[in-house]
């Protein structure tokens, strides 16, 4: 009985969204829902197939080997610039949660993630991140600042 309930309260969770902010389109903000079927169309070279290889990571791959040797490394193509992000939207049984992806450019390029309680929209479209996106040099320093506020409920930096 106990693994059954324990089957039950799974379905439903997964993959919801993946968020790119200034990534490998330089400046653009895009968000590609992925809850039940989903279709990635677009001309050539529009970022389709980047798209894709992005959701190996949410699963725990190691990162450089997510990029075509030609584009160099995860960190120059994916998060160029110090306000880079990709941020992954998930359902959880108790909930929705979301964790966001940087570099640290100051520590030799490290990659960086923060666990955040609810929805990705719920801190990017809050004024206080987008004040501090404007005022700080990296999104590092960006979730520093926001981690001291008590509506965010999130991780310390996480490192690899």
């Amino acid at each position: 009985m106990f693994l059954m309930q324990k089957v039950v309260d799974l379905v439903g969770c997964g993959l919801v969204d993946i968020v790119v902010f200034d990534s490998y389109i330089k400046g653009k903000h895009s968000i590609f829902h992925l809850a039940g079927h989903a279709n990635i169309s677009g001309t050539n070279g529009r970022g389709k197939t980047s798209t894709l290889s992005l959701i190996p990571l949410f699963f725990g791959a190691t990162p450089d080997k997510l990029v075509n040797r030609n584009k160099g490394r995860f960190i120059d193509f994916y998060l160029p610039s110090d306000q880079s992000f990709i941020a992954f939207q998930y359902q959880r049984f108790d909930g929705m949660c979301s964790v966001f992806v940087y570099a640290n450019k100051s520590r030799d390029g490290s990659l960086c993630y923060r666990f955040v309680q609810g929805d990705i929209e719920a801190v990017t479209q809050d004024e206080t991140f987008k004040e501090l996106l404007k005022s700080t040099k990296s999104i590092s320093d960006t979730f520093k600042k926001l981690s001291f506020n008590p509506k965010f409920e999130m991780t310390n930096q996480i490192e690899n």
